[in-house]
């Protein structure tokens, strides 16, 4: 169960996802972390959920090894910027934080792009007098000569 989250953990959380890149980033590929290394960086955590702050294991299914800040707002796949979550709700609560965040920034960069410039192709409005046959010839409609 997920223990609610102190004020001041909340502001460090969100502290650490609003600060949202106003360019696009390029995205980083994961990489695959050993025992070893989720070990060390999980002792550095303190040994607990970062999101609920309940202990947690180094691996295991309960445990999920996330990006503090994600890849996609221009975080990075260093040690220090993994920290571990249980599975499930405290997952979950990161993820749509994450989301949130992402979408965000989406909208910041293409607010910043200048806007394109529009076509010169502009298409006629069909004109009411005028109706084309079946046979490709053009004549004015009956209801309403000219």
């Amino acid at each position: 169960m997920v223990s609610p989250m102190r004020q001041e953990d909340a502001g460090l959380v969100m502290s650490r996802v609003a600060s949202v890149p106003h360019e696009a980033v390029q995205i980083q590929p994961r990489r695959h972390m050993t025992y070893g290394e989720k070990h060390r960086r999980w002792e550095e955590c303190g040994r607990v959920c970062t999101i609920c702050g309940e202990p947690c294991a180094p691996a295991g299914p309960f445990t999920i090894w996330d990006h503090r800040v994600p890849l996609a707002l221009g975080g990075t796949n260093d040690l220090s910027n993994m920290e571990p979550n249980h599975t499930g709700e405290c997952s979950a609560l990161k993820t749509r934080r994450d989301v949130r965040a992402i979408a965000k920034a989406k909208r910041l960069i293409k607010k910043s792009l200048p806007d394109k410039p529009p076509s010169r192709l502009r298409s006629k409005p069909f004109s009411r007098v005028l109706r084309k046959k079946m046979d490709g010839t053009v004549v004015v409609r009956r209801d309403r000569e000219v």
